[in-house]
This record gives C-alpha cells, structure tokens and sequence, in this order.
C-alpha cells in the first residue's frame, strides 16, 4: 500500500514513487538503506536500475510498499518485486542464506514468477506472498506453519514457489504467522497457523495450504478486502460489514470484551456511525478502521492504537470497542490510507500528510503531522494527476495494477466499482473541477498506479467509465 508498518520502522511511497523509510533499524537492515543505525528522519530508499539504452542508473518508481516484522517489499512499476531486511528465513525470496540484505534487491518476473507481472506484495513475519496479474500467488520464508501454501509441512524456503489450488486470486494479506487472499469471486482464503483462530475455520488447528472460508461465514456476501494482524484477523464485506475474528486479548476485535472469536463476527454498522467502510489496518493486538468521510476509528492496545487521546481524556489503556480518533489530530483532514505495526501506527490524509503515533522510540506519543520537508517536499500515497481516464485499472480495493483481459482478475463485478466510485463523489476536490478518476487512484492509499502514455497496449487497462455516475 502506499503506507506500511513493521516492527517499530515504517515505509511510505510518494506520488513520485519514490519510498522513504525511518525508524528502528535492530541490525537487520531493514530499513534498506545499508546500514544498521537507527533513522529519526525519513530517509530515502534506493530502487537503483539501469536503463537498457543508454546504461544510465535511475531509480525504478514503485507503486505499493509492504513491511513485514523486520523486512519489507515494494513493487516498481514494471511488474517487478524488490525485497530487503531480515532473511533468516529465506523471507527476501533471493535464493540465498544470508541472514539479512543491506539495499533492495529486485526480483524479476520472468526469473521468479513465472513471465507474469507482480501486482502487489504482503510481508509478514518471517514470510512474504506475491500476487501476481494471471491471479496466481507465490510465497517464500518460514514455513514450519504452512505459509509457503504447499500442503506439507518444511522447514523454511529462500526462493519463491507457487502456493497450489488457488486461482484468479485479487488481494493478498499477511499476518505475523498467517496468510489469506481474496478470490475475484469474492471468497476469503487463509492459512498459517491457527492459534487463536485467526484463521476463521472454528478452530485453532494450522492449515499448510490455502483453505476457503465458506460464503456462509460472511452472510453469504462476498469479500473485497482482508487484512492480518498478530494474532487477529478481518474482512470487509461488499456490504460495507466489517467482520473480525481471532485473537482479542486486547480488544483489538472491538466486539466490546476480550473473549477469543474462532469464527469470523461482524459489527453492526452503527458502531461507525453508519459510515461505509474505506480501509482497514491491523497491528500486532489493534485495529484501525477509516470510514469514507476520512474518520478513523481504533481499538486495541492502548498507546499503540489511540495514543494519548486529544482534549477530553488521559491514555486509559486498552480498548475493547472502536473509538473514533479526533479529527483535529490530523488536522480536520480526511484519512485515506492506515498502517499499523506492533506498536505504532501511521496514516495519509487526502491530501498526502503522513501522520504517526506509538510508544516506540521514535514515534510520537500522540498523532503528529511528518514535516513534509522530511520527504523532499513530497505528498504520498496520491496518484499521478497525469492518468487518462481510460487508463484507471479495476482497482480491487486499491491493490491492482496492470490487470487486463489476459488476467483472470481483471473485471471486478459492476457492483464492487461503483461502491468504489461512491467512496469519491463527495470529495471537496471533485467540486473544485477535478477529474474523478483521480479521487479513484488516490482512494484508500492512492499512489499505486504507474503513469502511461497513450502507447499503453489496451490489453494492459480495465475500462471502467460505464461505471462512472453521469
């Protein structure tokens, strides 16, 4: 996504595609900047490519960022995966034994996914998932609980391998010991481990390959977005429902106690003021929401989730219900885009302000505006103003780039687009004339699409006007 969390680091990605990192360092490197030392400051991470014609080094823009417990990775615009961090587990995907690497390194298609373009990359705690444009996912790192989707049980793996029996996939997650996906069906998969129940299936037992949670599960909706935290996870409906389960020691559920739920549990919608829902981030034990007015709402662990709330009240420690984080935090601007780590938590505004809080040793105890001088002056997690029309992609939540008719998940149902284009329409910037496929890049993170020419085979976009209000 255009923001991400790790343990106590962070990665954001500017308009430009240009990723700055900050935050601890743990000698593992993986804050990609080549070295071990703590990073107060954001610092700007190097994606160093050579041009073919005219062998001049340039800096690969990328359009997602994903941060696991201590590494992280980034997909540039040409479909290609860089990793770099911790790989003591093989979670780098380089088919190496090096316990960590120092800069990014990329992972071409052709090399490690079979010829097909990376579309998005999930990290979790000592493994990684690609999705890739014909739908397919492949993963690497610690597999003792099954994460690598092969169906056996191994030790760890340091080379990507394609996870068996799942096809057309659109969305992938990842937890600290667990996976799941989204189908273009709308059916949730996980495996991992099955502590706590974070995999949904009403038990606690490991899944060593991708199992499907039944429609049922859900009311019979279908899923457009999931995300993984410690020990929890969740699952947004096309209903705008926001359904939880697993580990709620905390309260990170916001189900309002701290009782374990092996199955997946909705909240009803008046719990955000009826607001539909617009993203979700889970952190190691909370949970941040962002509602289509631009509102967050958290639950959880106390500092990590809420910092020290604004005007009205001191830090009263956990949360067992989601509360609403004042908007004069971040500014009365509206929030597009979270990320939550162990313990801390980061989020993007509108209008490309990063905003962070947490109790680790850089961040602030409170939600607190990121200089913008910090990041070259630079807005994140918004789209490139330069995107005609007829190049905006079937966003898929925010995670798809590059689908077209030679990928199975490149049509999304009528019905999953427009609810997209009515997260947009009320928008001040629509009223000041701007064009409204811009709003639809930028949602939920923005900044995860490439700039192309009118040259762009037509192979290569999803059209999506007809779905446009007139």
């Amino acid at each position: 996504m255009a923001v991400a969390c790790g343990d106590d680091f962070s990665n954001v990605v500017t308009a430009e595609g240009r990723v700055y990192c900050w935050g601890a360092a743990y000698r593992r490197n993986q804050l990609g900047i080549a070295g071990d030392h703590h990073q107060g400051n954001p610092e700007i991470v190097w994606f160093v490519e050579t041009d073919a014609a005219t062998g001049a080094m340039y800096n690969a823009p990328v359009v997602m960022v994903s941060t696991g417990q201590l590494h992280s990775g980034a997909v540039t615009d040409d479909g290609a995966v860089w990793t770099w961090g911790a790989n003591t587990e093989g979670q780098l995907g380089q088919g190496t034994n090096t316990r960590h690497g120092l800069v990014p390194v990329r992972l071409g298609m052709m090399q490690h996914f079979a010829g097909s373009p990376a579309v998005m990359v999930a990290c979790g705690g000592e493994h990684t998932l690609v999705l890739t444009a014909r739908g397919h996912i492949w993963s690497t790192g610690m597999i003792a609980d099954g994460f690598m989707g092969q169906g056996t049980v191994l030790q760890s793996g340091n080379a990507f391998k394609r996870a068996e029996g799942v096809e057309a996939m659109v969305m992938v997650a990842c937890g600290t010991s667990h996976c799941m996906a989204v189908g273009a069906d709308g059916t949730a998969w996980t495996w991992g481990s099955g502590s706590h129940g974070r995999l949904g299936h009403g038990d606690v037992e490991n899944r060593f390959a991708p199992a499907p949670l039944p429609r049922a599960a859900f009311a019979g909706m279908a899923v457009v977005f999931v995300a993984a935290g410690g020990s929890h996870s969740v699952a947004v409906t096309v209903d705008d429902v926001l359904w939880v389960w697993g580990a709620n020691e905390k309260g990170q559920l916001g189900l309002g106690d701290c009782i374990t739920r092996l199955q997946p549990v909705h909240l009803a919608p008046s719990v955000f003021c009826r607001s539909p829902l617009l993203t979700v981030g889970c952190g190691t034990a909370h949970t941040l929401v962002v509602t289509k007015n631009g509102i967050v709402w958290s639950s959880g662990a106390g500092v990590h989730a809420f910092g020290i709330p604004f005007l009205y009240r001191m830090y009263d420690g956990d949360h067992q219900i989601f509360r609403r984080l004042e908007t004069l935090a971040f500014n009365h601007e509206r929030v597009v885009s979270v990320a939550a780590g162990p313990n801390h938590s980061v989020v993007v505004t509108d209008n490309g302000s990063v905003y962070e809080w947490g109790s680790y040793r850089q961040a602030p105890p409170q939600p607190t505006h990121m200089p913008t001088l910090w990041l070259d002056e630079a807005a994140c997690g918004r789209c490139r103003d330069t995107m005609p029309p007829e190049d905006v992609l079937a966003l898929a939540m925010a995670t798809q780039l590059r689908l077209g008719s030679d990928s199975p998940a490149g049509c999304l149902p009528l019905e999953v687009i427009q609810r997209i284009v009515g997260h947009t329409v009320g928008w001040p910037e629509l009223a000041r004339g701007v064009q409204m496929h811009q709003g639809l890049i930028r949602l939920m993170g923005g900044g995860l699409v490439s700039r192309w020419g009118a040259s762009t085979p037509a192979r290569g976009r999803t059209r999506i006007l007809e779905a446009l209000p007139p």
